[in-house]
């Protein structure tokens, strides 16, 4: 369309700025629609983004960009409170699956908080 407007003769001056205008600003929509999503950049920063209650199965907004492994054990929180303890089984880059191994009254939902379990403690079940 640029290089069309270029090549043009004659025309309304103020109709060929509007258009070029209109250009600009879907160029940036394109480039808006190519940056990758916001994520977390951390490991005490993610949200629980899915729940399979029937597997026992949570998938967390953290992957392996951030450090997640496999076999790493994690606290959902809700505000203050553990609400349940998870364990990784599956890593992809942005997102990770986890496994319910602990759980008390509430039921995890999605928005809940995750972050890594780094006590000494944490069991292996």
């Amino acid at each position: 369309m640029l290089r069309f407007l270029k090549t043009a003769e004659g025309g309304d001056p103020e109709a060929r700025m509007g258009v070029e205008a209109e250009l600009r600003g879907a160029n940036a929509l394109v480039e808006d629609a190519r940056k990758p999503p916001a994520q977390s950049t951390s490991l005490l920063d993610g949200n629980v983004v899915g729940v399979k209650e029937e597997w026992s199965f949570v998938v967390g907004n953290f992957g392996a960009n951030q450090g997640v492994k496999i076999g790493m054990p994690l606290r959902v929180k809700r505000g203050d409170e553990v609400i349940a303890t998870v364990r990784v089984v599956d890593v992809r880059e942005r997102i990770c699956g986890a496994v319910i191994q602990e759980s008390g009254k509430e039921k995890i939902r999605v928005g809940d908080r995750l972050e890594v379990d780094a006590r000494r403690d944490v069991s292996l079940k």
